[in-house]
């Protein structure tokens, strides 16, 4: 499998984590490399006052999966979604071995 994605490299599903996933996942996405290197740059080179964070592909890819969402029409209905007041906006916490989730809302466990 061609892919920049190291870890998250997998030609077919994990049938044994599939009864978690379907039980305990809302939504999922899937990413071209291009996504992962985005995320990639935009956090290793910032905006000004913003800090720098060096990242691989696999901690990357939520920054450059919502960097497309923000900022593409296509994904404007799952944009919508997911900015709940655009006022307030939400942080996203991401945690090694833990996933993705809002910051102010537990963790999620499995």
């Amino acid at each position: 499998l061609q892919t920049i994605m190291a870890g998250l490299a997998c030609g077919e599903p994990n049938i044994i984590s599939w009864d978690i996933l379907r039980n305990h996942v809302s939504a999922f996405v899937s990413c071209p490399d291009w996504v992962s290197a985005r995320g990639m740059r935009m956090l290793g080179a910032p905006v000004k006052g913003d800090p720098r964070v060096i990242s691989g592909e696999s901690g990357a890819v939520g920054m450059g999966l919502l960097s497309s969402i923000m900022e593409d029409e296509a994904y404007k209905d799952l944009r919508e979604k997911l900015e709940r007041v655009p006022a307030e906006p939400a942080y996203i916490i991401t945690k090694w071995g833990v996933g993705y989730y809002f910051a102010g809302e537990d963790q999620p466990t499995i």
